[in-house]
């Protein structure tokens, strides 16, 4: 096991240091021998750490625990800086409709593209990382779904609510909050009436009119 090999080259490595300070060059020779041996017979039983690959290589638990939650960190500095991007676009936007009544800021548009460029880099940071540190922080099957749900619903929903402030509202989620209308508030289930009503409006205006027979006249 790896206990037993661990233990084995420590004692092949105590044996040598002995050895050095007391033995002869034939003791010195046999002992770092066998401590070579141990490192080679450890190397071969974990090549690239792919047995232990669910096991922490880390021998102390609280430098792994504290890998992890750096990790952690890190990512939500993406996301933080995304969502602060993100309000100064919004603000750009709000700031040129009261002064100049503007529909959209193309400045504001800029930085929140920035913003959502920040989440999503951050996301895909987050996983290549993870997998570069999976046998330092030692993740697990569990962990690797904790990992991928991390990743994937901020950015999700992040998108949505961007797509929904510029008026892109998935028909999906206004059919999902409409079959829900009952648990909303009294005020939000008025917008979501609103937003139905717009979206059923313009799909008729879309809606390609057939051609009518007969006459130029129509009749």
């Amino acid at each position: 096991s790896l206990r037993r090999l661990a233990t084995k080259a420590l004692t092949g490595a105590a044996t040598f240091q002995r050895a050095v300070s007391h033995g002869s060059n034939g003791s010195i020779a046999r002992t770092a021998t066998g401590a070579e041996a141990a490192l080679r017979t450890l190397a071969r039983q974990a090549p690239g750490g792919r047995r232990f690959a669910r096991a922490s290589t880390n021998p102390d638990p609280a430098k792994a625990w504290s890998m992890y939650y750096t990790h952690e960190n890190a990512y939500l500095n993406w996301v933080r800086n995304g969502a602060t991007f993100t309000a100064v676009g919004m603000a750009f936007t709000m700031f040129k409709g009261q002064t100049e009544h503007a529909p959209v800021s193309l400045g504001g548009c800029v930085v929140q593209a920035m913003g959502a460029s920040y989440m999503v880099l951050g996301a895909t940071q987050y996983v290549i990382s993870s997998l570069a540190l999976r046998n330092l922080m030692g993740i697990s099957p569990v962990g690797w779904a904790w990992i991928s749900l991390n990743a994937s619903w901020p950015t999700a929903l992040y998108l949505i609510g961007l797509s929904c402030f510029h008026g892109l509202h998935p028909r999906w989620l206004l059919g999902l909050v409409a079959d829900n209308s009952a648990v909303l508030p009294a005020r939000l289930q008025e917008r979501v009436f609103q937003l139905v009503a717009e979206a059923r409006h313009k799909e008729f205006e879309e809606k390609p009119k057939p051609r009518r027979a007969g006459t130029r006249t129509g009749f």
